[in-house]
């Protein structure tokens, strides 16, 4: 029996399991005929491209392999089983300052990450904020990343979730990396209150007088409506927000050496009540049996390619305990780096 962590429009995340070692795993499935025009495809290729590029970082959610069948791209991804910071703001309403202070360094430091790597993520929101078992906070989904975008660099696709983009993307102006940070404030308030800001041209800003001063401070540093005055938008980049006054406390050396202690401690909900323990691969429709010489070509690099950071062979172990539904690759693959 296989269980569905999640369900959207084009894609399913399974939770699959290693034959050998038990260990879980993520596994994200497209169809292929859902992708149907040379943009669709651009946007899966660079997803895989900015994973791959983030690989291994404490606070990014590990790709660990992409392949194919004949119908569907996978994406073998590392399975962070505490939930989103969406979930916990639902049932909680909001966290105490020093749980949100200790979600907002991770982020940042993932955010920081990104930066370094010419990549802006332009999803930043509670729900690509993933809790692992040890209570620290892993940034997910990579789908509307944007690559080669360094300090100086800029772009204008109209990409993100609303309520969380930054004025100048609503504008469909040129933007920098700085609306990652545009997205944090908006994450951080969040987190404070329970609810989005109010963000009104003629008033600005209104906050709750609960908020302690450097919450308040640092929330409007980041919401700054001209993004050559946000804090975070000069060349050092993350460091402009490690020197806040509202991360005082944090060690920032010992943070991502995972030493510092987290607030809170999830409990294991991989398969809780919220899952779907019936999973269906919805076959192609009869027009799309023969796929399109452009797509075959296009994702010719996803035949199997693999970070290998241990002794496990993922393409010849993955099962979902629900016989023949997924591919089985025979002992001779071996594992390559990125070609993409």
């Amino acid at each position: 029996m296989s269980f569905i962590l999640g369900e959207g429009g084009f894609a399913k995340v399974l939770l699959v399991e290693h034959v050998a070692t038990k260990r879980s795993y993520a596994l994200k499935i497209l169809k292929k005929e859902s992708i149907t025009t040379s943009r669709g495809i651009e946007r899966i290729l660079l997803e895989k491209r900015v994973a791959f590029a983030v690989a291994d970082h404490p606070f990014i959610v590990d790709i660990h392999a992409t392949f194919q069948s004949e119908y569907h791209l996978f994406f073998l991804m590392e399975h962070v089983a505490g939930g989103c910071l969406k979930t916990y703001l639902q049932r909680e309403g909001a966290f105490e300052q020093p749980r949100a202070m200790f979600y907002a360094a991770c982020t940042l430091m993932a955010i920081s990450y990104l930066h370094e790597n010419d990549i802006i993520h332009r999803d930043l929101k509670p729900e690509n904020l993933l809790l692992d078992s040890g209570g620290y906070v892993k940034l997910a989904d990579f789908g509307l990343s944007k690559d080669g975008i360094g300090y100086e660099g800029r772009t204008s696709s109209l990409k993100g979730s609303f309520g969380y983009m930054a004025p100048e993307i609503l504008a469909r102006e040129p933007y920098s990396r700085s609306v990652d940070w545009w997205s944090l404030g908006i994450v951080i308030y969040e987190m404070l209150v329970g609810e989005r800001p109010m963000l009104r041209p003629s008033t600005g800003l209104v906050v709750p007088m609960f908020l302690a001063g450097d919450a308040v401070n640092l929330i409007s540093g980041l919401l700054q409506r001209d993004p050559l005055k946000r804090l975070g938008s000069s060349e050092e980049d993350a460091c402009d927000l490690m020197h806040h006054y509202f991360f005082r406390s944090i060690d920032w050396m010992a943070l991502i050496e995972r030493k510092v202690q987290p607030p809170f401690i999830p409990e294991d909900v991989r398969l809780s009540e919220d899952g779907d323990q019936h999973l269906v691969l919805t076959p192609p429709s009869e027009g799309s049996l023969a796929m399109e010489k452009e797509i075959v070509e296009a994702f010719r690099s996803f035949d199997y390619t693999a970070i290998c950071s241990g002794p496990e062979y993922y393409s010849d172990c993955i099962c979902t305990k629900n016989d023949g539904l997924l591919p089985k690759f025979n002992e001779e693959k071996k594992m390559s780096a990125m070609n993409s």
